[in-house]
């Protein structure tokens, strides 16, 4: 769902249900009824009074959304069994009600540029053989390089494509990059260990302590964002049992004293101000943060993308 702006009476008319089973159920799933959603003060006032007269204009409408998928094959001699899928993602759409340049320009637009300084390196020359004629990436290694369609109206992009796709490509490990320039942001690795499903924490762990690894390197501090930050694509690989990991510098959630005295900003304030604002735009970014962001991230994508039998040192190789 996403909230529209609120009106003189304190009220939200919702600009959208999304019930990303409806197609396979029927129309009959789409919702017949109007919602709205109410500022704490209003609602207050309807527990106290009780009684409310509303008049609403309702429309429901379908719409085809779209993923952007581009697809760096392993070489043509790869069997088709042998291949194994690491997919690199970030959401491209917003809210109706801002521009979101932060959410989720900053991890698009960093996914991208990942992709063209790989292709620039030579990573994809002649189905992975780099420029000095040796291979970067292992023969068996695709990549899924993904900007996901409609996370704002429930995952339904990631959803789609990690129910119908992730099996024949053989996923075996997903990337997700949502809000990294925060302007009162946190440097955060989305936190494994809190994961809602027992079965993919540790290889997801792996993942994880490679981002950490990488902030080490760069003599950064970093902190784990807790089990609320799996509300972003990275759940639709999740429940498939596809491993995860991913960067995120907060939304909503107000910045402790502790974590002012670490990395600056304002303490008792949002991280970002602006998050499904208006005021989303070029003037949230904070800039600093997306550049430790991207390269943290950048470092951490190419770990993983070379690395040799990758299912098997998720799940197999977890001491190493």
């Amino acid at each position: 769902m996403t909230n529209g702006e609120q009106d003189d009476a304190g009220l939200w008319p919702m600009k959208g249900i999304q019930d990303v089973e409806w197609k396979d159920s029927g129309a009959d799933r789409l919702p017949k009824f109007p919602v709205l959603s109410t500022s704490y003060a209003v609602g207050q006032i309807l527990r106290n009074d009780g009684l409310i007269s509303l008049d609403s204009s309702t429309s429901i409408d379908v719409i085809k959304t779209f993923n952007v998928l581009c697809t760096w094959e392993p070489p043509s001699t790869t069997p088709s069994n042998a291949t194994e899928t690491l997919v690199i993602g970030a959401h491209l759409d917003s809210v109706a009600t801002g521009p979101g340049v932060v959410d989720n320009a900053s991890g698009s637009a960093t996914v991208l540029e990942w992709l063209l300084s790989l292709k620039k390196a030579g990573w994809w020359v002649k189905g992975g053989q780099g420029n000095t004629g040796e291979r970067v990436l292992p023969e068996e290694r695709r990549i899924v390089w993904a900007w996901w369609g409609a996370e704002e109206l429930g995952l339904v992009g990631s959803q789609y494509f990690a129910s119908n796709s992730a099996g024949p490509l053989n996923v075996v490990a997903a990337i997700n990059v949502d809000m990294i320039a925060s302007p009162n942001g946190v440097p955060r690795i989305v936190n494994a260990s809190s994961a809602p499903i027992d079965a993919v924490i540790a290889p997801s762990e792996k993942i994880q302590k490679r981002f950490e690894a990488e902030f080490r390197l760069v003599k950064e501090s970093w902190e784990r964002a807790d089990s609320g930050m799996f509300n972003s694509d990275d759940w639709s690989f999740l429940e498939v049992g596809i491993p995860t990991g991913g960067l995120l510098n907060g939304a909503s959630k107000l910045k402790t004293q502790s974590q002012r005295e670490v990395y600056g900003g304002m303490a008792n304030a949002q991280f970002d101000p602006c998050w499904h604002r208006g005021c989303d735009t070029f003037g949230n970014v904070n800039v600093s943060l997306l550049k430790l962001m991207s390269r943290v991230g950048f470092n951490a994508v190419q770990y993983l993308a070379k690395k040799k039998d990758l299912k098997s040192w998720l799940w197999n190789g977890l001491n190493n």
